[in-house]
């Protein structure tokens, strides 16, 4: 019946309003633009070593506890392969309790004495340092007489979290997807899943440096796209390494916001944007060390962006002297660690190390059964005690929850759902009752109003019989997954509250029902993997800012708005499915009176962690970072 709403609730919007990003996008670019003030302020080396301190200490406290080795490393070597003129050692090691990591040492025949070694960081192929490409990078190195430790990282290799041992292949498809899947619930615990990633990293230099082989005082680190990323965090937070070579992820936030697509779990630095860490820190905390930006001309990592990174640090390492120690070579590729990047990484590498270079002779593709370090192609079937991502995440919440600082949820949430916004008064736009829509003896006011300076929400006002103005009845505002384009899927809910002498406003908060977003990166839609929804989730975590923070914001304004600007004083919340968590939460921080609908999330610990589901479409529009240390959704509900 009330499906002749749509009319209103569809074509108002439907889509084509960017308003929502366009708004995150400015505000994150006047962070940015701070930034860069801020760098231009470093003009001596003085300057630059206090920056250089300050920016390791707010990424690495920002991630979360960093879960560093609390046990022996137990390294075993469990294959040994003879390659000619090297052989290959596979390895397990541990990063810390119950977390074994797999891993490929390359090591040079006819070494005498302690030699340089490079770190090798997968990027993101399913078969991590068993990937072919990655395979031909680490053989031209070692061909070359450089030592090479590649490990794999979590969701990759011998180490997918969500693996069929019978099929010996993934069960979760993409190691993007296998990271989003242990990255995105662990949100919620305040750990986010590059402090994993920090951790591993350090355990694999711990090992290195146990081997007799290894010279520690020249050790190096390379990988293309996300194992670029890991590059980058390992420049910036080891002091161990002695030379760098990102490949395919260098650029900066500003250009990569310019490109509207998303980043991947483990490239989710919150608060990044506030506290100023951009890809020019990890360079400026690592000068003067020698390194080198490995780009693609073809990268979908914005390469002006890499040019801007060496210009600006280039700066930095002339003040110690040391402009040459930073260098920046472009390769006419697409986004790859191609063997042509890998030749100028192993030219760099034998160059900073004093490495008379030998040139590849045998470059041979192992299988991965050939080149895994485990019997059954996954450390978590070979050891029985070996701990996933998501297996952690589910121990540190069930902690949180024994834990749990629920004195304080009311005030800790309050200062996340206020923070720096921009109000404005809510003066609503009430559509003329000419314009009003009739169905079946009820009638819908369409209403447009203020909920941030420049961000808009919009609504339906729905009572019972021909009303052409705005009743003083109590108001009941209806928060629910797209909002007024679900108006006919609970329109007997709708009724029924009518009948009883209320009236109905359904809500649609900025970026939901007739005001989703556009689409702003062409393979994806609105809901779905990296579409616009989990990118404005992004953005508001490099601003230190949260999506369910936000809307919750933007519910208590609504309120205000129904309030001061209509008049009704006796209202209330009806809050169903997982978008009606801001009504659990603004009727929590505002005492409002809240009734709930059967679909409602109730806990994330349950729904997310728990049970582990395998797909993570919208999930962190529904996850305030570090919530679970202090409340899970049904701990605020009355």
């Amino acid at each position: 019946m009330l499906s002749s709403f749509a009319w209103q609730t569809h074509n108002m919007f439907s889509g084509r309003t960017l308003q929502f990003y366009e708004f995150l996008k400015k505000e994150q670019l006047s962070m940015l633009e701070a930034g860069d003030a801020r760098r231009a302020q470093l003009d001596t080396i003085e300057k630059v070593e206090a920056y250089a301190k300050n920016m390791r200490k707010e990424f690495l406290e920002s991630l979360g506890e960093i879960p560093m080795r609390d046990c022996p490393l137990d390294a075993h070597i469990t294959k040994t392969i003879d390659m000619g003129n090297y052989i290959i050692e596979n390895v397990i090691f541990k990063a810390r309790d119950g977390v074994y990591v797999s891993a490929s040492l390359y090591l040079p025949k006819g070494l005498t004495e302690p030699a340089p070694a490079i770190l090798f960081l997968s990027g993101h192929a399913d078969a991590g340092r068993m990937s072919p490409r990655y395979q031909g990078v680490c053989q031209t190195f070692a061909e070359a007489g450089l030592i090479v430790f590649a490990v794999d990282p979590m969701g990759q290799g011998d180490r997918l979290n969500f693996y069929d041992p019978e099929k010996k292949e993934p069960a979760v498809k993409g190691a993007t997807t296998q990271h989003d899947t242990c990255g995105i619930p662990s949100v919620a615990t305040g750990r986010f899943l590059q402090a994993y990633f920090v951790a591993e990293q350090f355990a694999a230099v711990d090992y290195m440096l146990t081997r007799k082989e290894i010279d520690p005082a020249r050790i190096g680190v390379t990988g293309c796209s996300g194992g670029g990323t890991q590059t980058l965090v390992t420049l910036a937070c080891d002091d161990r390494i002695a030379a760098g070579a990102p490949v395919c992820f260098t650029s900066n936030r500003t250009e990569i916001l310019y490109t509207n697509q998303s980043q991947d779990a483990e490239q989710i630095w919150p608060g990044c944007a506030v506290y100023g860490f951009d890809h020019y820190e990890p360079f400026i905390i690592f000068a003067p060390k020698p390194a080198v930006i490995l780009t693609a001309s073809a990268d979908f990592f914005p390469i002006d962006g890499a040019i801007d990174v060496y210009e600006q640090c280039k700066k930095i390492y002339g003040l110690y002297g040391k402009e040459d120690n930073l260098r920046f070579d472009e390769t006419n590729v697409t986004h790859s660690y191609d063997q042509s990047i890998a030749e100028k990484a192993t030219d760099f590498f034998c160059e900073v190390f004093g490495v008379v270079r030998k040139h590849p002779t045998n470059i041979r593709e192992l299988s991965q059964d050939e080149l895994s370090a485990t019997v059954t192609g996954s450390v978590y079937t070979d050891y029985a005690d070996a701990l996933s991502s998501p297996d952690e995440t589910a121990a540190i919440a069930a902690k949180l929850r024994a834990e749990r600082k629920s004195a304080q949820a009311k005030e800790w949430l309050w200062d996340k759902v206020y923070h720096a916004r921009q109000p404005v008064p809510g003066r609503p736009k009430l559509s003329d009752a000419r314009l009003n829509a009739h169905a079946g003896g009820f009638t819908g006011k369409y209403g447009i109003w203020w909920v941030q300076k420049q961000l808009a929400a919009f609504g339906v006002l729905i009572s019972k019989g021909d009303n052409p103005e705005v009743l003083q009845i109590p108001t009941v505002i209806a928060i629910w997954e797209n909002g007024t384009k679900a108006i006919a899927k609970h329109q007997d809910w709708i009724m029924a509250e009518c009948e009883k002498g209320k009236q109905v406003l359904v809500v649609d908060l900025p970026g939901m029902g007739d005001l989703e977003q556009g689409r702003i990166w062409w393979p994806y839609e609105y809901r779905v993997g990296y579409g616009p929804m989990y990118k404005m989730c992004d953005d508001l975590i490099y601003m230190g800012d949260s999506m369910p923070a936000m809307q919750t914001y933007h519910l208590i304004r609504t309120m205000d708005m129904v309030k001061e600007c209509l008049h009704i004083d006796d209202i209330s919340l009806y809050c169903d499915d997982q978008e009606g968590v801001y009504g659990i939460m603004a009727g929590y921080l505002t005492g409002v009176k809240r009734e709930y609908g059967e679909n409602l999330l109730t806990s994330v610990e349950e729904k997310f962690i728990r049970h582990q589901p395998i797909t993570y479409d919208n999930t962190l529009s529904y996850l305030v970072p570090g919530m679970l240390a202090y409340f899970d959704y049904d701990e605020l509900m009355d």
